[in-house]
């Protein structure tokens, strides 16, 4: 108990330390300011819509389960997005404390002590209490789902630091169907629904703790798994030889896979979603919600992983930096690394509209255009400013941070796209301006490379 309220008061402390963290108490302040007005919005809304069936107004049960689905979603999104955390370890694996210690130390301290937590639960808060005539047991819904979102973005990320693939599958599974119960919660018995959500919660804790590792844990493993007698030893080179260097490179970087991976799978979950839920037609889907163009769009491939590119890679660009003196090089790397990747992104995306038939000449152009816009963003955003991701999984603080600036400079495009998308002349007026823009990135980069190289070296060198 000391040392977790030596934890908590050191957190706290730092957290208010307005010398240290003015920014971080500015951007958590307009969040909540978001969030309060999030939440008295669809109060009044559901106050509104209880009294007045106007057509076209969402029910007041369906705004429950969205308000439902968000509280769920929510601490699983921000937790990933927009930078990606590995677990730190808090206590050494020789000092003599009890795993089950450590994980709740890892699971109270770094994990419950967050300041979205309580602005999460300020939003819940400020619907309850300006909201009238909701169901019975509606307030124990709402706090058990925001619970069960907070502890299971937590085990998530405990799953995914320590390669507990077993312990991700079973967290999504019970995400799928969390999210399929809440699609029926007017049909569900207030009693029964909180009963089952207080069983999934005690499920969930009990599944962190047992799932929980700690370094020696991951070490001894290594060791076994480097170590495992009759294990075939082929000559160096041999098996190698014939591979892709690039490739290899890309699959040898565990934090960018699992970052690249939780991108993709976030963008492409939410993504399908939207298709398959929004409309039969795309320009259906559009018109009620025009932002998912920007899902469709490979931007949460560049915002989230390749505007922060030399954050994982940074010992191949201390290489190239020491060993030559152009940027040429970098450039070519960065575009080596981005193919698989970029493939990835365009079959996976491509896939799903033609499966609901949404694959269309509009959509080919409109993904070209932007993929044009967002490389040359990507690599003036990655020789400008990045955040430092240990390539070696040492168990020490991972964080792939992007550049706020270069993200919306790809989102704003985007945007402007779906809301032009059933706007012909508009729409490719908007396309040309934004080809036109990505071009003459392009030939910047080609004139200031040197101005890019020495950008980079003061980061690195600095």
């Amino acid at each position: 108990m000391q040392l977790l309220a030596f934890l908590l008061y050191k957190r706290i402390t730092a957290y208010f330390s307005i010398r240290y963290n003015w920014k971080g108490l500015v951007m958590d302040a307009l969040l909540a300011a978001l969030f309060l007005f999030y939440g008295l919005a669809l109060a009044m809304l559901y106050d509104y819509s209880l009294h007045h069936q106007a057509p076209g107004l969402p029910e007041p049960i369906h705004l429950l389960s969205g308000m439902a689905c968000s509280l769920l979603i929510a601490p699983t999104l921000l937790r990933l997005f927009p930078g990606f955390g590995l677990k730190t370890t808090l206590v050494s694996p020789h000092y003599p404390q009890t795993k089950p210690l450590i994980a709740t130390l890892d699971l109270v301290a770094m994990g419950l002590c967050k300041t979205r937590n309580a602005i999460y639960l300020l939003f819940l808060l400020a619907f309850y209490n300006v909201s009238y005539g909701l169901p019975s047991g509606t307030p124990a819904t709402l706090i058990l789902l925001l619970a069960i979102g907070i502890v299971m973005a937590e085990s998530l990320v405990n799953a995914l630091s320590w390669r507990i693939y077993f312990h991700t599958l079973i967290l999504a599974i019970l995400f799928v169907v969390l999210l399929w119960s809440i699609r029926n919660y007017s049909e569900s018995v207030p009693m029964e629904l909180n009963l089952g959500l207080m069983a999934t919660l005690i499920v969930l804790i009990g599944l962190y703790f047992l799932f929980y590792q700690t370094e020696m844990d991951e070490t001894r493993s290594s060791s076994l798994f480097m170590a495992k007698p009759g294990a075939p030893r082929g000559r160096p080179g041999t098996s190698r030889r014939n591979r892709n260097p690039y490739l290899l490179v890309l699959a040898g970087n565990r934090p960018f896979l699992i970052v690249l991976g939780v991108g993709l799978f976030f963008k492409l979950l939410i993504m399908a979603v939207f298709v398959f839920n929004k409309g039969y037609t795309l320009d259906e889907a559009l018109s009620r919600a025009p932002f998912i163009l920007c899902l469709i769009m490979p931007v949460i491939l560049f915002s989230y992983v390749y505007n922060n590119f030399w954050g994982y890679f940074y010992t191949v660009a201390i290489n190239n930096l020491i060993t030559g003196n152009d940027a040429g090089p970098q450039i070519r790397l960065y575009l080596y690394f981005l193919t698989p990747a970029f493939l990835l992104d365009a079959v996976f995306t491509a896939a799903i509209l033609m499966v609901r038939h949404m694959l269309d000449a509009k959509i080919i152009l409109c993904y070209l255009a932007m993929t044009a816009l967002c490389i040359p963003v990507g690599i003036i955003s990655s020789f400008r400013k990045y955040f430092f991701v240990p390539g070696v999984f040492d168990f020490q603080q991972m964080r792939g941070k992007t550049s706020r600036f270069y993200t919306f400079s790809l989102l704003i495009p985007a945007l402007l796209l779906g809301f032009l998308y059933n706007e012909d002349r508009l729409f490719a007026a908007a396309l040309a301006a934004i080809t036109i823009i990505a071009i003459t990135l392009f030939v910047y980069i080609h004139r200031n490379k040197q101005s890019l190289l020495s950008k980079l070296k003061g980061n690195f060198f600095s």
